[in-house]
């Protein structure tokens, strides 16, 4: 033995003790999922919580409602806004991205990822100032280098290793703290996802089971080996194959059905319950998903879950696809008049109290509905409205033709200044002759 060999002890493996031994062989294998859901993590992943189906429809008519949705770019004159057409940016939001995949697509998964991942990504391919094309980008391959300041936070993103700028990219983050990476529903609520996730599992389990009970086999007399593992082969087939399901019990083997648990007796209350939960999480109203939603809930719907991630988007394209030049007077916005096609009644009838109140012309609303122009080029103004000047301090009442000044309530301009005695106002007339004069007399010259 070499002097190296003498100096490195080598510690050889200790073999497990008998009690070990006996400890290991009677450790119960965990096949129920009551018990295993006592033993696992409150944890699930983005897959397991889409397989829950309240989670997934909520995700899927959140992502298919806002990628439903077209984009529109606004600039703003002083007072004034119009809407920027032709802008190849807009085409870009609403049509072909110049990825694989397309306009709808794209803001469908960057609202997915918005909720189950830490943020939905999108790379902004730039020539120059001009925005040629936008590739969405899977999180999975996205990761983040930030510093360690608290206050004068900065960043870079990783793709693949791959080192760009955060201006680079379309970045939708739910609940960030640093601007870099969102928080998604699925780490945030984790444990009642488990909970749901593992009430589909127990649910499963009863079904791939048959419906067949457990229970514990009684026996009059000790059973040998060969008799003992029959039983568990026989017992094994019928809790795991549909096909098998009977067992022959010997002479004096009598099964006892363990009774029921809380959870299996209240299986439906528990699930139904686990997604009213999830919906509340989403703001979504329950009748969304399943059915027969009132007008206040479709309201709601879009007021308090929509509008969050509608600005959310907005925002995130203002600040990746404009120019510092141009966020000053730019910006885009979804058109949320998009819903009112849905209930054709409802949307003719809020474009003819738009006209009716002079907040569009004609021709407006037809070009919204694909219909040709008529050249109508007019706003409606009812003569039965007072108008006031505020600038002024003028009230012009249009059906008289007449304009009073509030500060001396003088009349400044009448078109119509007498009245005739028709009118049975006993006002005088300017043709009428003078009071005890001949009316023939009103004529003669001399």
């Amino acid at each position: 033995m070499g002097i190296f060999d003498r100096l490195i002890t080598r510690e050889e493996p200790t073999p497990p003790s008998q009690e070990q031994v006996e400890e290991s062989a009677v450790t119960p294998d965990v096949t129920d999922q009551l018990l295993s859901a006592l033993l696992t993590s409150d944890s699930v992943s983005r897959s397991q919580a889409m397989g829950i189906p309240a989670f997934a429809a909520c995700v899927d008519v959140i992502s298919s409602t806002v990628a439903s949705l077209p984009v529109r770019l606004y600039r703003r004159h002083g007072d004034e806004v119009e809407e920027v057409e032709g802008d190849s940016r807009v085409t870009l939001l609403n049509g072909e991205t110049g990825d694989t995949l397309n306009a709808h697509e794209m803001k469908a998964a960057l609202v997915r990822d918005y909720y189950c991942d830490k943020g939905g990504f999108a790379y902004v391919n730039r020539v120059g100032n001009e925005v040629r094309s936008i590739h969405y980008v899977d999180p999975a391959h996205v990761s983040v280098e930030k510093n360690t300041d608290p206050i004068f936070k900065r960043h870079m993103v990783l793709v693949d290793g791959n080192r760009f700028a955060p201006w680079q990219f379309v970045r939708v983050l739910r609940n960030t703290k640093d601007g870099a990476t969102g928080v998604s529903m699925v780490s945030q609520y984790g444990q009642l996802l488990s909970v749901a996730h593992k009430t589909l599992k127990f649910e499963s389990s009863q079904v791939e089971r048959g419906g067949s009970k457990r229970g514990f086999l009684k026996s009059a007399r000790k059973l040998s080996e060969p008799i003992l593992k029959q039983l568990r082969k026989a017992f094994h087939r019928l809790y795991s194959d549909t096909s098998e399901n009977f067992v022959v019990l010997n002479e004096g083997v009598e099964f006892q059905e363990a009774s029921e648990t809380s959870l299996e007796m209240q299986l439906a209350e528990t699930k139904k319950a686990n997604s009213e939960d999830i919906y509340t999480l989403f703001k979504v109203p329950a009748a969304i998903i399943k059915g027969g939603a009132t007008d206040n809930d479709r309201d709601n719907f879009v007021r308090y879950c929509l509008m969050t991630v509608l600005d959310e988007l907005c925002t995130a394209f203002n600040s990746a696809l404009l120019l510092e030049t141009e966020k000053q007077d730019m910006y885009f916005e979804f058109d949320l008049t998009e819903f009112s096609k849905a209930n054709m009644r409802d949307r003719w009838e809020a474009w003819a109290n738009a006209k009716d109140k002079g907040l569009v012309q004609v021709d407006e609303f037809r070009r919204e509905e694909n219909l040709p122009p008529l050249g109508m080029d007019y706003v409606n103004m009812g003569l039965n409205d007072v108008l006031y000047d505020t600038v002024k301090k003028r009230l012009i009442i249009p059906n008289m033709g007449t304009v009073i000044d509030l500060e001396t309530m003088d009349v400044l301009s009448n078109a119509n200044p007498s009245i005739s005695p028709n009118d049975g106002d006993g006002g005088s007339n300017e043709n009428e002759p003078p009071e005890g004069g001949d009316p023939n007399e009103a004529d003669d010259p001399e």
